[in-house]
């Protein structure tokens, strides 16, 4: 998958329900963390494929991602809980949602990110 595909994906993560985001991953994974991790590396590597217009529109949800990061805030991505209920979290699928309008993406159901997860008793693939 192309930088830019995979940063399109990780939107499409952030704007959708709660529901689409912990299906997305495997059970015994904290989704919050790892939806904040897999956005940050995405956008590492598509930076440079971005227009002006584009990186001021990632620039949006990912200061408000860093302005409620840190040690302060780790309730709100390692809880599940407050995926589903915490006001910030409607304020990240918000500004998600604006994001893909002005990248001109359509929201779609997202891909699963193919990873593998290391348990303490197992490992596993998320296909």
């Amino acid at each position: 998958m192309r930088p830019i595909d995979k940063l399109k994906n990780q939107v499409l993560l952030f704007a959708s329900s709660a529901d689409v985001q912990v299906d997305s991953y495997p059970e015994g994974v904290c989704v919050g963390d790892e939806l904040a991790l897999d956005f940050d590396e995405a956008l590492r590597s598509a930076r440079t494929e971005l227009a002006p217009n584009q990186i001021q529109a990632v620039e949006r949800l990912d200061e408000y991602i860093l302005s409620v990061s840190g040690a302060d805030f780790e309730d709100l991505w390692l809880d599940q809980t407050k995926l589903r209920f915490d006001e910030r979290w409607e304020t990240i699928r918000s500004l998600a949602k604006e994001m893909l309008v002005e990248m001109g993406w359509q929201y779609e159901t997202p891909v699963k990110n193919v990873a593998t997860y290391v348990f303490a008793d197992s490992v596993v693939e998320n296909k």
